[in-house]
């Protein structure tokens, strides 16, 4: 049997391989088999599939590939894990296919991976790939190795003819040449005598004054950099390579000159340059317009932005957005042909040249552009502190009070006008999956009054600051968001409302505070959720007088939704896997195996909503997220704390009974579980009658019924009655109404927001 050592670049960095390697190989050699080949390749997908490809070649005649130092700790972790375990798949995968056209005709046999116990308590994976097994060793010394071997062989079943010779080496496979290595090479020592510093610096005594004489001659730049005739080709191959590392130094100089000087000033001037260019000077002036008889017709301010100027640049210039004494004071643009795959300004200036900076630019899901109920704006977070770098200022991992005092409001002005827009929320959020569940904010447009406000809530409960700004159902908003890195790939996000018609744009920012309960991604509270906020929605909060900044009319109208990941379609994340009621069992195969395949055990569980706000009879699904996606079990076991209030079906579809919470609960086959709040909206009365709306009496303690009738008829809540004046007539909870003195009062029956009324007149028959 002939073999193949690969040799991971990454796994190298503590010099364990290249001491080893050649121990490995004798080692080998000595249990019977032929070492051919060792293969350098960096820890990469395609890099591994390539050498793979190689191997499988029938006139190479490997028969086993041996990973040595492959993994530390967690083997399925490793980049060299899961390609080899998706090339040994039953199924077709982008692993196999691709080694499929590297290899051309080849046999396709594959099969699962086996697990190999070691005596030294460690374990090694075995593949079969297309008849060649493929076996990945854990982190050992020498010592180790000369142990596990024999038992790795023996699993393997090593036992063919030694080759010698092989043909048309590629560059990074080098033969193996046993001839020339040292005593500790063959196996003759452990590892740690391989280690050993060995001194090669000391040298015979040499003559004194030779000594002297080759230190009084010095070299020439020439003689000591440019590759000369009569130089020994071990001293031309060190010219040649001292003057690449020189060359690719000064480059790289070059290049980081560039990208931290230049670029920054280039960048910086030309904005400059274009500010001079289309702002006016002076404060905004007001210009009031009269009709023939002197009436005041139109009142507006003189605009800041020469957008005549401004648009003969770039038509697509929409706006232009400023944030006082900061860095902030950008042009931005909207280019329509924008979707989730293609953001024309991420990359280009207003002069639609590349960039790195990019533009300030609308999100295309503010699809009405500066007239969306949201405007969306997104810009990058630059290292100079330039385009939406300066966002950072109202906080890291909790508020910079003094930087939002200083800059509470927004300056967005467009060709319809000039506005300023009033903070109300700065918050951070995830984009990756393993941080959480993910909050989507990047809503333009809304479906409801009463989902717009549920939007703001969220936005306000996640809100690092308490700015203490009102908010209503007829605002308008405008989003600013870049990247940030508290965690990976995290986003900062600072949400602002329009100033009214007639309010001022000052804000009192004495009324503002620091929120210490604000709500972060899952990442943040660690693997101890119970420090995290519970947030319900606006309904609920407004219910229970949590809620003192909103000022709107009320009796808001639609469903309210949470924003969760089901609904947000802006981050690049591999597809959850679905979860199946029945155990998962692998397809037939037609290759027998060694071993059974194993199993792999979930290590966490997370359901795709935290909480799930419903209607009566109204049903969502609920899906599992599994840790690891190749989680071999996959049933489930699903609970309902109030079976009254929200059923639970297989398959996650949760069905909402009446009103009420309740709390759906998933158990792995690994007692793993996750949990979802549900809340199942109150029943709300949609019309309401009453039986008289008038009534008139002349006789004292006399007694009528009103009646008062509603729909639906199973509305959540009761009617409830009143008596404007009790001195003339009071009211059971009935509908009983009695006359108590002369005069006149309104017995009101309400429910919900709907109120009806009768007008009650008591006469004296002797006046």
């Amino acid at each position: 049997m002939n073999a193949e050592i690969y040799i991971l670049r990454d796994m190298n960095a503590s010099g364990r391989i290249t001491t080893s390697i050649d121990g490995l190989a004798v080692l080998l050699k000595n249990s019977g088999l032929g070492v051919a080949y060792k293969t350098e390749m960096d820890e990469n997908k395609d890099e591994i599939i390539n050498s793979l490809s190689q191997s499988l070649n029938p006139d190479e005649d490997i028969d086993l590939v041996l990973i040595p130092d492959g993994y530390d700790t967690d083997a399925r972790s490793t980049v060299v894990f899961k390609t080899l375990f998706a090339l040994s798949a039953y199924e077709d995968t982008a692993e196999k296919l691709q080694l499929k056209a590297l290899t051309g005709d080849f046999k396709g046999e594959f099969k699962r991976v086996n697990e190999i116990n070691l005596s030294n308590q460690k374990h090694a994976f075995s593949f079969v790939i297309d008849g060649v097994r493929v076996v990945l060793l854990p982190v050992m010394s020498m010592v180790e190795m000369k142990e596990v071997i024999p038992e790795i062989l023996k699993v393997v079943g090593a036992h063919s003819a030694v080759r010698n010779t092989q043909a048309n080496i590629p560059s990074n496979r080098v033969r193996v040449d046993f001839d020339n290595m040292t005593p500790q090479d063959r196996g003759a020592e452990p590892i740690e005598a391989l280690a050993k510093e060995v001194d090669t610096d000391k040298e015979e005594p040499k003559d004194k004054s030779k000594d002297k004489k080759k230190k009084k001659k010095k070299l020439t730049f020439k003689e000591r950099f440019i590759p000369m005739k009569g130089d020994s080709g071990k001293e031309k191959l060190r010219k040649i390579i001292l003057d690449l590392a020189i060359l690719i130094f000064v480059v790289a100089a070059a290049l980081l000159i560039k990208y931290m000087v230049i670029d920054p000033l280039l960048n910086n001037q030309k904005y400059d340059d274009l500010r001079n260019l289309v702002k006016n000077d002076g404060e905004i002036a007001t210009e009031i317009t009269t009709d023939a008889n002197g009436n005041t017709l139109v009142k507006k301010k003189k605009s800041r932005i020469n957008w005549d100027e401004l648009k003969g640049i770039n038509s697509e210039v929409v706006g232009w957005i400023t944030i006082n004494d900061t860095r902030i004071d950008y042009p931005v643009l909207r280019h329509k042909g924008d979707n989730d795959d293609s953001q024309y300004y991420l990359k280009r200036d207003i002069y639609k040249n590349y960039s790195d900076y990019g533009s300030i630019f609308v999100d295309y899901r503010s699809s009405k552009g500066t007239d969306s109920k949201n405007v969306i704006l997104h810009g990058h977070h630059m290292n100079d502190g330039s385009m939406f770098q300066n966002l950072m200022g109202y906080g890291l991992y909790s508020a910079d009070m003094d930087f939002y005092r200083k800059h509470p409001t927004i300056e967005f002005d467009t060709p319809n006008g000039d506005e300023t827009y009033k903070i109300i929320s700065v918050f951070k959020t995830n984009t990756l999956d393993q941080h959480g569940e993910f909050f989507n904010y990047l809503v333009g447009d809304f479906n409801s009054e009463a989902e717009f406000m549920n939007y703001v809530y969220l936005v306000r409960e996640r809100s690092l600051i308490d700015t203490g700004v009102t908010c209503n159902e007829d605002d308008q908003l405008l989003t600013l968001s870049t990247c940030s890195y508290e965690y990976s790939e995290f986003r900062t996000v600072v949400v602002a409302r329009k100033t009214r018609s007639g309010e001022s744009s000052k804000v009192d920012t004495s009324k503002s505070k620091a929120n210490s309960d604000a709500l972060w991604p899952d990442v943040y509270y660690g693997y101890d959720k119970s420090a995290k906020p519970q947030v319900s929605t606006f309904k609920i909060a407004s219910k229970k007088k949590k809620i003192d900044w909103y000022d709107g009319k009320g009796n808001l109208k639609g469903r309210e939704r949470m924003f969760t990941l089901k609904e947000h379609d802006t981050v690049e994340a591999t597809e959850p896997a679905k979860e199946k009621v029945e155990n998962h069992t692998m397809p037939a195969s037609t290759e027998p195996q060694a071993t059974d395949p194993p199993k792999f055990k979930d290590e966490s569980i997370l359901f795709n909503y935290n909480t799930l706000v419903l209607d009566v009879g109204q049903s969502d699904t609920l899906e599992i997220y599994w840790t690891p996606e190749y989680t071999t079990n996959k049933s489930i076991k699903w609970i309902s704390s109030n079976a009254n209030v929200a059923t639970i079906a297989a398959g996650g579809k949760v069905t909402a009974i009446a009103p009420g919470e309740c709390t759906i609960t998933a158990e792995s086959s690994n007692k793993h579980k996750t949990t979802c709040k549900i809340i199942v909206n109150d029943i709300l009365a949609t019309s309401l009658t009453i039986s008289s709306v008038s009534h008139t009496s002349t006789v004292l303690n006399e007694q009528f019924k009103l009646t008062a009738t509603y729909e639906p008829k199973n509305a959540s809540h009761k009617v409830e009655w009143y008596s404007s004046n009790t001195n003339v007539a009071t009211v059971s909870s009935t509908g009983l109404v009695t006359v108590r003195n002369y005069g006149s009062c309104t017995i009101y029956a309400k429910i919900d927001s709907l109120e009806v009324s009768c007008a009650v007149t008591v006469k004296n028959p002797n006046s």
